[in-house]
């Protein structure tokens, strides 16, 4: 099943697919992607170097600023992988655990292991999430439903931004 409509980010595309045979979540931008600057600063919560509701030079209002919505990845299942490519820099790749994040005491001091990828050739960012079982079958679920798949990409109004969504 596919959906295909026009929406917001950073990025111009947006690929979102649910595969729950392999349990695999993935979302997928061709936006300008994450230093390594940007990465290391993603488990400081709280710290963000975006200003909330700032016009950026693309037309679009910046909606995060806590250093939270990255750890929304974790709401499907234990494991997130990203690769992530700026116009400047090679594909770097980086991966975390639910489980692990759960088990510091302050999750500015979880280690980020970075490597090279060449997983992506063009700028832009990739995060793959292992779903359990419980999120595999509750996304196929609703996602079954197109008045929720339809829900999903229409849910910002920018004419800017394509949300394309695979389901199995």
């Amino acid at each position: 099943m596919q959906h295909e409509c026009i929406q917001p980010a950073a990025a111009k595309n947006i690929e979102i697919t649910i595969d729950t045979f392999n349990k695999k979540l993935t979302i997928a931008d061709d936006g300008s992607g994450m230093d390594r600057e940007s990465i290391a600063s993603l488990f400081h919560i709280a710290k963000s170097i975006k200003k909330y509701g700032e016009l950026r030079s693309n037309g679009r209002y910046t909606l995060g600023s806590k250093g939270l919505g990255f750890l929304s990845v974790f709401k499907f299942g234990n494991q997130a992988t990203w690769y992530t490519k700026t116009p400047k820099d090679s594909c770097i790749t980086f991966s975390a655990k639910k489980s692990d994040l759960e088990a510091c005491d302050n999750v500015t001091t979880y280690s980020i292991n970075l490597s090279l990828s060449t997983k992506l050739n063009s700028n832009g960012t990739l995060i793959e999430i292992s779903l359990d079982d419980y999120n595999a079958e509750s996304l196929l679920a609703h996602f079954s439903n197109p008045g929720n798949c339809f829900k999903l990409v229409n849910c910002f109004h920018d004419d800017g931004i394509n949300i394309l969504l695979n389901l199995n």
